[in-house]
């Protein structure tokens, strides 16, 4: 997350023997020996997509991410595709807990952002650190809701900064989604607090899934672009909707 250090061609292949080498920074973590071997077969076959050549890291612990938007589709396992708007870096990154609304997305090294109902609540690894986040539910047309987040700073102290939000119906968008097109509707959350101010878009499909975000991680790191990425074959856009479907809020 701009942070990162220079990871050498050796030291992922470390990584990947040690543990699982998912894709793009997929999935960390050591399961059991069948998952293991599922998960390194899946890492054999995307280890083209990343670069071994030492450049720096991306978000997430990734490094620079090459894959084409066809190749991330054509990924067989949920993914997320998170760019920083401050730097333009991306990375891709897999479901590592699904706690019903909560779920943690993670990457190889680690390093997780923590959704719920598709809203971002925490992360872990970025060096200013969204702590924890209390976040009201997105309904457009609703206004002075309260939001609470709480903020890692580099002093290892948490502060809380409250901020009083309002929800806008952007009206009906078509999107490009990692190179497909969706039709979605665009809610705009503004939240202004006593010492700063910030704007999360959300972008619905009809079924009330987010497809799209743009989230503020923290004032330090600024905004994530979190897109889900949708499956290829015929069966795209549908199955899209069912791993949106969790992420449920009612538009009015």
């Amino acid at each position: 997350m701009g942070t990162g250090v220079a990871m050498t061609g050796s030291k992922m292949r470390g990584i990947a023997r040690a543990c699982v080498l998912g894709t793009l920074a997929v999935l960390a973590g050591c399961g059991s020996q069948s998952e293991s071997n599922g998960l390194l077969a899946i890492g054999r076959n995307a280890a083209g997509l990343l670069r071994s050549d030492g450049v720096s890291r991306g978000i997430l612990g990734a490094e620079g991410l090459t894959a084409t938007d066809a190749q991330l589709r054509a990924f067989r396992r949920p993914l997320l595709k998170i760019t920083l708007e401050k730097t333009g870096l991306s990375a891709a990154v897999g479901k590592a807990d699904d706690k019903g609304a909560a779920v943690i997305w993670q990457s190889a090294d680690g390093n997780q952002i923590t959704l719920f109902n598709g809203l971002l609540i925490s992360t872990k690894g970025f060096g200013n650190d969204l702590s924890s986040a209390k976040v009201p539910s997105v309904v457009a047309g609703d206004t002075g809701m309260l939001r609470e987040n709480y903020y890692l700073g580099g002093d290892e102290v948490v502060r809380r900064f409250a901020y009083l939000c309002d929800y806008r119906d952007g009206g009906a968008q078509r999107i490009n989604l990692l190179g497909l097109g969706f039709d979605t509707r665009l809610v705009t959350e503004t939240c202004t607090g006593e010492e700063d101010s910030f704007t999360n878009r959300y972008w619905f499909n009809a079924q009330g899934g987010i497809l799209k975000s743009q989230q503020r991680v923290s004032p330090e790191i600024g905004m994530l672009t979190i897109e889900f990425v949708p499956r290829d074959g015929g069966g795209t856009r549908q199955a899209l909707a069912s791993e949106a479907q969790p992420q449920v809020f009612i538009l009015e």
